[in-house]
Formats: structure tokens, sequence, C-alpha cells
């Protein structure tokens, strides 16, 4: 084993990750403003060195053929944005940088240097809502100034309410203004290629002062004149007067053939928009990111895809499968009227990427169609591996990137027992920063239809900021007795926060067992427990079978890290056992799975019998404990 040691730190030449090379072109998607806005060292991307060192890295990291280059232009050029705020500051910072150098020369010369295609990462749903919304003031705001000039380029309701930022693609001059946008950006950037992005941030707000902030009913919008003319012609029927079409009408008929004819008709729409996009972007590769459901979710409602077509006249020439956007729970989308959607919350009613490939498949390499698929399929080994053998996949786009070392124990029963005892527990000392990402994860929002999410171990910055909070969440299962649609509710998720909080740059003792013998949760510092909860008699923890455990991030994006020193992770089916300090185990104790003291080493003292653990980078450790060594993640940017 290869080390170095300087000012008490060091790195370990570890059993790092290394992402499958079966995929031939894995898409490294770099959004500039998240990563300027929250990145730490080489992430942060804020000069031609940083780019092209972060750049050198992910490549290495994720066999990367591909840099997506998301850039900030089109709110930088076009677009009214509040002048305080998340968003006002963020974009102040942005323009500053761009008066030292241009990040887009870099951007494309880090990528051809490394051997990468370097292509446009555009949304083109994306125009935003103003600073006041629905008599609310939105942090996060930024308006295409096109659109506060054309409102009649924006999508519209029955009683002439406009989606802010969603484009109304039956308008021909709303796609004209659009497609001479990207094929400016695309020739003006040189870039080799296009990915059409089809995700948007405007699912939130409508111009609607009765409108509660939070999603549109599926069937809400498209009754744009274009549309509205076009339907008529073909079917005879005014969908602006037939309350058919009504979602707020009692005759609202949403499983009629009329409804579904007027979806498939807005899906039409956006395939004459990709095709003079296509047109006007010449010979440079298009890529298409399209949900793997057959319409198109949030934001944009029942638009319907049509995926077969799509793929029969090459509209594209490669499709990036799973798309989303949105935070939009389960039970919300069923409420809303959603036939598919993959919102991060939840993926309802939609294909596995093996089910797509079995229908669609064969007519994609009839017709020379590669796939690719987005980030959510990451974070299962088992599932990526599967994802990678399959013939017409191209590769992954993979996002939310980080360049700190995370440990990742592939998903096993022993992280997600169903029966008895679980037991996490950890010592760390959290170092006081802006950002903070979650300590040890096995969780992920965006998880099946059944919610099946798992669980995680937390502190998290109380709203002064002097102290932490630490939380134990788990998805449980209820009994089915307790459950009024245990079809469609099979679970809940339960947060459990101690009585006590932390202190920054100290050491400590959390940890969270789930009883399910005696139907108790409870939560841990420094050795004793902190707070309890009763479950429902019967009750048993939800096995996440889709996402592996993460030491140092939310297993579910791996973006945003955690801040500070790991002195172990312990992982057993037995109670925590209280003690009067913070405790220190051999591994001998009865029930325990894994036990991992970080001390200067990638290998577990007592590893998981059923699980393959890795490093996403070789990791580095500082000063610990007991004169250890700890696992490290550093934030010196971002230090409060």
């Amino acid at each position: 084993m290869k080390t170095w040691l300087k000012i008490f730190c060091s790195t370990v030449t570890a059993a790092t990750f290394v992402w499958s090379a079966n995929a031939a072109e894995n898409m490294i998607s770099l959004s500039l403003g998240d990563l300027y806005a929250i990145g730490r060292g080489d992430e942060r991307v804020d000069s031609p060195e940083r780019i092209e060192s972060a750049v050198r890295q992910w490549k290495e990291m994720f066999d990367g053929k591909v840099v997506l280059w998301r850039i900030e232009d089109m709110h930088l050029d076009h677009f009214k944005t509040a002048r305080s705020g998340y968003i006002g500051n963020h974009i102040a910072k942005v323009r500053q940088m761009r008066k030292q150098f241009d990040n887009h020369k870099a951007g494309r010369e880090a990528a051809h240097k490394n051997g990468m295609k370097f292509y446009l990462n555009l949304s083109f749903n994306d125009g935003g809502w103003p600073e006041i919304a629905d008599g609310c003031k939105v942090y996060y705001c930024y308006q295409d100034k096109v659109l506060i000039a054309h409102p009649e380029y924006q999508e519209v309701d029955k009683r002439g309410t406009y989606h802010y930022g969603y484009l109304d693609l039956s308008n021909p001059d709303a796609r004209k203004y659009m497609v001479e946008r990207i094929a400016k950006y695309v020739k003006d950037l040189q870039a080799d290629g296009l990915y059409l992005n089809t995700r948007s941030h405007s699912g939130v707000y409508s111009q609607d002062k009765r409108y509660k902030n939070g999603p549109h009913h599926a069937d809400r919008f498209g009754f744009g004149k274009n549309l509205v003319a076009e339907y008529k012609k073909r079917y005879n029927i005014d969908i602006t007067t037939d309350h058919r079409f009504d979602y707020q009408s009692k005759e609202f008929a949403p499983q009629s053939k009329e409804v579904e004819n007027w979806r498939k008709l807005r899906g039409e729409y956006f395939l004459t928009f990709y095709k003079e996009v296509k047109a006007a972007i010449g010979d440079k590769t298009l890529i298409l990111s399209l949900p793997l459901g057959d319409y198109m979710g949030t934001s944009g409602g029942n638009i319907y895809v049509d995926h077969e077509r799509i793929i029969k006249e090459r509209i594209g020439d490669a499709l990036a499968l799973g798309v989303s956007s949105g935070y939009v729970p389960v039970n919300m989308q069923r409420k809303l009227g959603y036939l598919t959607s993959e919102a991060h919350e939840a993926n309802f009613n939609v294909p596995t990427f093996a089910q797509y490939c079995q229908k669609y498949g064969k007519l994609a390499s009839e017709n020379n169609i590669q796939f690719y698929t987005i980030q959510q399929f990451a974070y299962n080994k088992k599932i990526r591996d599967k994802i990678d053998s399959n013939p017409v996949h191209k590769g992954m786009m993979i996002s939310h990137l980080s360049l700190q070392s995370l440990g990742i124990f592939s998903d096993s029963p022993s992280l997600r027992p169903q029966q008895g005892v679980f037991s996490v527990e950890t010592v760390t000392m959290p170092l006081k920063t802006k950002y903070f990402g979650q300590l040890l994860s096995k969780y992920n929002h965006r998880d099946t239809e059944s919610m099946q999410r798992g669980w995680s171990l937390t502190v998290t910055p109380d709203k002064k900021k002097q102290q932490l909070y630490v939380d134990f969440r788990v998805q449980v299962r209820w009994p089915l007795s307790k459950i009024k649609n245990p079809d469609k509710y099979p679970a809940r998720d339960v947060n459990l926060r101690a009585n006590v909080k932390v202190d920054y740059n100290q050491w400590c003792h959390i940890g969270g067992t789930v009883d399910m013998i005696n139907s108790k949760l409870h939560i841990y510092v420094n050795g004793k427990k902190a707070g309890s909860i009763d479950l429902p008699p019967g009750s048993y923890m939800h096995a996440n079978t889709e996402t592996d455990f993460c030491i140092g991030a939310y297993s579910g994006y791996r973006s945003v890290t955690y801040a500070g020193l790991i002195d172990y992770v312990r992982i057993s089916h037995a109670p925590i056992p209280e003690s009067d300090s913070i405790p220190d185990y051999t591994g001998q104790e009865p029930g325990t799975r894994l036990l991992f003291y970080f001390n200067n080493t990638d290998k577990p003292q007592v590893p998981l019998a059923d699980s393959q653990f890795e490093f996403t980078r070789p990791p580095e450790f500082r000063a610990g404990r007991n004169n250890r060594m700890a696992l490290y993640f550093s934030d010196e940017e971002n230090k409060l």
C-alpha cells in the first residue's frame, strides 16, 4: 500500500471505484451554477486550471467520453434575475468570474485535451417566473425577457393563466426564438453536439394568484390558440368550451379518447420542435433527454411522448432516458392526474430501463439509435452493471459530481434486515461549513413507486449554525391493518431527532436503532439514548434494494459531501449498548455486521459478508481519536 504523510494528513491508494468499461460514452454533466455555488476545490471550476483538473479527474473516475457543458449564458444574456437571494447573488458571482477568463473556451479545451467531446446541455422549457408569483416572493427567481415581452409564447390554461417558463410549442414564433437561440450557442461555443434537456424548474408557479404553490394538475395546460385551432380542424371539437377537457369540471373525462388525442397533439409539437433544432444545428450530434414513461410528467403534465416515432424517424442521434423535474410525491402525482411521471420524489408508473429496451431496443438498433441512462441508475452497482451490459446502452449521463472520496458499500441484506434489530452508529467530528452533506446514507427520495427509500444518519446545522441536530431517518413498513390503502401507501418516512445537539469541531458519537421486535425507534448521542418513539406493532424497516450505502454523502445524489472527520462506522443487528462516554469496539461484540475504523486503511476490520466496498477515489486521512487516523472530508473554501 502506497501512503504519504504531510502535517498529519495522508491519502491511501485504495481499492477505488472503477466505472464499468462496457459503456462506450459516459457523459459527465457539469452544471456550472451548482458547481460554482457549492463545489469544493477543483469542483468549483472557477479557473482554467480547475476546469482542466476537474474534467481530467472525473473522466478517470467515471470513464467519461463526453462533457455536457450546462451554460449560464441564457440567464446572463437573456434573463431578468432577482438582485438578491440565491439566484441574484449567484449571477453576480458568475458575472465577476467571467471577467477573469472565458470559461467556455476553458471547458472546450479541457474536454478536447482529455480526449472528450464537448456538448452543450441546454434546457428549453426553463424560462423562469417573476419575483412575485402567486402572491409569494420567490428566492429562486429568474425570467426570460422574451417571455416577459411575449407571455403568449408560454403554455396557457382554459382560463388564460400562463404556465411560467414552459413554452407553447404549438406557437411557431415561440419555437423560432428558441431554435435560433440554441443554434447560436452551439455555433458560437464551437460545441461538438447538443444535449437537448427537457428538464424544467417551471412546475411550481403560474400566473394565478389563487393557485397555491405546488405542482399543477397534469391536464391543466395546453390551450394555446394554435393547438386549439389544429384540434378543431382535426376533430371538430372546441377544447376551450368542451368540459371534457376541463380538469375542474365534473364533466372532465381524463380517460376519454378525445382527451387522449389532445395529449398526443401536445406531444406532436415537441417532435416538430426537435426536428427544427436538428435542422438548425446541422451535422452536430443531437441527444434528446426524455422520460422513460409515455408522458412528460412534471412539470409538463400529460404531454404524450411518442417514443416509437422518435426512434423510427431518428429525430435524435441518441436518447437519454429517465429525465425528471420537480419534487412531487407519488400520492400527489395521483391526486393531480399524472399518468406517468419521473419526479425526484418518486417514479410513478414508468418502466424500468430493461423494460424500455425490451419494448424499443430492436427498433433502436434498426435505426442506429442508442440509449443513455440518467443519473438515477448510478447508485446501485448491480443495477448499473446490468444496464451497462445491454447492447443498446451507450452510456450514462452522470451529474451531481464530487471529487471527495466517498465510501460505498454495495446493497446487501445486512444493510436492510426486515426482522430483529438493526443499528448504525459512527464517531465523527463535524466541521463548521456553509454546505453540509449527509453523513451516512442508504436513502434515496427518488425511488420506486413502493417508496423503498431506506435509512440515513445525519447531522444538520441549527438555524443559528451554532450547533447541529442529529437525525435518524428510516422508511418503515406499516402493518397492513394500519394502512387505509396499502397498495398505494405501503410505507412511512419516520424521522427521529435527538433531544440534544452536538458541537462543531468536537468528537461525538451518534447512532440509531430500529427495534422491530419491540416496535421502537431509538437515537443515541455520545453513548446515551437521546430519544425514542413507538412504532405500530408489526412494523419493520422497509427494504431499499436499489441504493447502495454511502459514507459521506446522500446516497441519492452524492454531490454535496459531508465536512469533517469520521473515526469509525459500525453496523450491527443488535441494540447499541449505552455507555458513559464515546464507545469503542473490537468487532467481537454480538450482532456486529460491519466495523470500519478508517485508520489509514481501505479495509474494514469486520467487513460486510455480503457486500463489496470501494472508495470513489483515494481517501484522505487526518489525525483522529486515540492516536488513530480518521477519514477526512474537506471544505476549506466554505468554512464559516
